[in-house]
């Protein structure tokens, strides 16, 4: 564990981890977005042609929205849409959390810095 006792070349490597762990997890995001996408198009592509073939039936635009939602396949793609957008968000937040824990890293490496050129 790094502290404000932690040796440079410590703090150094605890900067390189952290920046690796950072770069993979942006590797997925990015897959994760794609993933996302892809789980929303295919959910709204079912459930607006259903929603449309609904109204043309004569159902009222609330009425069709509820017998598209009622068809367990568009819930199913809904979850899966669902899913992959909570994924996207917690990866963004894990991807903050990496950012601040660099800026901290990089604050101590500071703070030893100045204690050496200070001889303390």
């Amino acid at each position: 564990m790094i502290t404000h006792r932690s040796q440079p070349p410590d703090i150094i490597d605890a900067i390189m981890e952290t920046n690796r762990r950072l770069t993979r997890l942006l590797e997925d995001l990015e897959a994760q977005i794609r993933s996302r996408a892809e789980a929303e198009e295919r959910y709204e592509g079912v459930y607006y042609k259903s929603l449309i073939s609904f109204v043309d039936g004569g159902a009222n635009v609330t009425t069709a929205k509820a017998m598209t939602l009622a068809i367990d396949h568009t819930r199913e793609l809904k979850t899966a849409f669902e899913i992959a957008k909570g994924i996207e968000d917690m990866l963004k937040k894990k991807i903050r959390a990496f950012e601040t824990s660099i800026e901290s890293l990089r604050s101590l490496l500071s703070f030893q810095k100045n204690k050496m050129e200070r001889g303390v």
